[in-house]
């Protein structure tokens, strides 16, 4: 038996070890340990070279200035019926009004009390804010059994879609050289007419070739009349030389002239908010692949640009309503979005063909959602199309799962990510959903917590550093959750675990403020 004094130099001896860990945790073998988190550390293993992506442009302006605080133009009460027309007057007001000196033409103050609608709010025009008196003070009540493939709030910018089309007047002009990965500049022919601070989309055509590369080997592979497969990127031009075009941001995949590479402009409205309100919906009728709810949303938003979504809930009225009818939040060709302190849940229509997902960017770029809350949707967090960037961190997902659903998309990352009883899958799905086949390539998973399930199977290379030990996960072949393709990297997945803490907490914040660091010592030099 131990003795007294033993029992105490123990116990000492434990205690500090666990202060050690708690104050000093561990880092991940590809995180700079010299301080400086802007220099990227390569591993190579099994001839494959393992470097963790560069998150720090997701957000609002991208991530380098706070949510503004906008002061109220014009205040409305709730009214009997319909509601829609009054805001929706209110809305075109304010588009009439010049923007001002930040790009702002006002907003419009929903008071507390319940707004009842019947149709969609539209916006079209840069600079509006749509903000409530609070999440438990204004709530918006859709009082329609027939709002297939509307939305609460639609906004809608000019004329580029998913980045495939392109601004009237606006022509694509092909690369010259192909694009390495992680490259920050294009070169074009001479003659071009781009122009530093110009916004261009970077893609490539669909190609059987590019799609068997990336394993698609099925009946569905990627066929070239469907550009969702194609891949695209969103950047500024920051320095022109000559015909190079030169970005802050890398570009995250390789592009290539075989494949028809080219660049054109990007045609967006900016500064679009919706804040401290409550959204919900009478309930639909409860047939089965309902046409009426289809994809009826809370809050959508096409080509828009440093906008938000902030303290905005789901909620239900009364034993007649549900929380949401379809969809929660849809983002199509959108950059620099912040999405932060939301909760969606309970979508009545989870029927095959694109509903029941409560947050999902398409085809967007540097979007980033904070502490948001997911529960009980078809797909809660789920990613689309070609998306890159994106930032998940602090957010929570219950009872559901959560997955990069079609097609491939490009470094995204999940952090400080919460799952209770559900999953999180960035896999290989085979022939489903239209031939998705792989869907992720280099996704980071970081500090994960909770308990349920994980399944990384993603192509090139996939990160899962730090999670919880009431999580599995399963790589490769290892079925922890259906994973429906042929081909299998459980080789390519870097997988890392420690005691303690992983340091740093936030991979995304470590970076930005390495970013940050980096850009104000220029300024200083300049």
């Amino acid at each position: 038996m131990m003795n007294t004094m033993n029992y105490r130099v123990h116990t000492v001896i434990l205690t500090i070890a666990a202060l050690l860990t708690v104050s000093y945790g561990w880092q991940s073998e590809l995180f700079p340990k010299s301080g400086d988190h802007y220099k990227r550390v390569t591993v190579e293993r099994d001839s494959i070279q393992f470097t963790l992506p560069d998150f720090a442009y997701a957000g609002y302006q991208s991530g380098l200035e706070p949510i503004p605080e906008i002061s109220a133009t014009i205040e409305l009460s709730p009214v009997q019926g319909d509601n829609a027309p009054q805001i929706n007057k209110a809305v075109q007001k304010l588009a009439r009004r010049k923007p001002d000196s930040n790009g702002f033409r006002g907003k419009l103050l929903l008071s507390a009390g319940t707004f009842e609608l019947h149709d969609e709010i539209k916006i079209y025009h840069s600079g509006i804010v749509i903000g409530g008196a609070g999440v438990d003070a204004t709530r918006l009540y859709v009082n329609s059994t027939d709002f297939a493939r509307k939305s609460v709030f639609s906004v809608n910018g000019p004329e580029s879609d998913t980045w495939s089309l392109y601004p009237e007047g606006a022509q694509r002009y092909y690369l010259t050289e192909d694009v390495a990965d992680q490259a920050r500049h294009v070169v074009l022919k001479p003659g071009h007419p781009f122009l530093p601070g110009d916004t261009l989309i970077l893609r490539q055509w669909p190609h059987e070739d590019f799609a068997r590369t990336h394993g698609a080997n099925g009946i569905n592979i990627w066929p070239v009349t469907n550009d969702n497969t194609a891949l695209k990127f969103c950047r500024v031009v920051r320095r022109v030389d000559g015909a190079t075009l030169f970005f802050d941001e890398p570009v995250r995949h390789a592009l290539h002239t075989e494949y028809g590479a080219h660049v054109f402009s990007a045609a967006f409205i900016h500064n679009i908010g919706v804040e401290n309100l409550s959204i919900g919906f009478r309930r639909g009728p409860d047939t089965e692949n309902n046409g009426k709810t289809h994809r009826a949303a809370a809050i959508s938003m096409t080509d828009v640009a440093n906008g938000w979504v902030r303290n905005v809930n789901s909620y239900q009225k009364d034993d007649k309503s549900v929380h949401l009818q379809s969809y929660g939040f849809a983002f199509r060709a959108c950059k620099w979005l912040t999405i932060e302190n939301c909760s969606l849940q309970d979508p009545q229509n989870k029927n095959v063909g694109g509903n029941g997902y409560l947050y999902d960017p398409i085809c967007s770029d540097d979007l980033l959602f904070r502490n948001c809350a997911a529960r009980n949707g078809r797909h809660n967090f789920t990613i689309h199309y070609s998306t890159s960037g994106c930032v998940f961190t602090g957010c929570i997902s219950e009872s559901s799962r959560s997955d990069f659903h079609q097609f491939l998309s490009t470094e995204n990352l999940f952090e400080n990510f919460t799952i209770v009883g559900d999953s999180v899958t960035a896999g290989n799905r085979g022939d489903k959903s239209q031939g998705s086949w792989f869907c992720a390539t280099k996704p980071v998973f970081w500090n994960m917590r909770g308990a349920g399930a994980m399944y990384l199977n993603a192509y090139g290379s996939g990160y899962l550093i730090g999670a919880d030990e009431a999580i599995r996960i399963g790589v490769g072949d290892k079925h922890i959750l259906q994973d429906y393709g042929l081909s299998y990297l459980p080789h390519r997945q870097w997988i890392e675990q420690g005691d303690g803490e992983l340091k740093p907490q936030s991979l995304y914040r470590a970076q930005l403020q390495a970013r940050k660091r980096v850009l104000n010592s220029r300024d200083t030099v300049q």
